[in-house]
């Protein structure tokens, strides 16, 4: 199951389309909102999770 993401949030007037989105599971959905890790979009379109020291 995947949870729908807003790359800039749409709280903050980010748009609600595909190019905005991306789909998550449940565990890097809540990973990409803890402050704990830091994340970079790569060019591909992933993502990548780094925990902050």
């Amino acid at each position: 199951m995947c949870h729908a993401h807003h790359d800039r949030p749409w709280s903050s007037d980010g748009p609600t389309d595909l190019a905005n989105g991306r789909l998550l599971c449940a565990h890097h959905h809540r990973r990409i909102h803890d402050p704990d890790y830091e994340t970079h979009r790569l060019p591909d379109g992933k993502v990548a999770f780094h925990r902050r020291t």
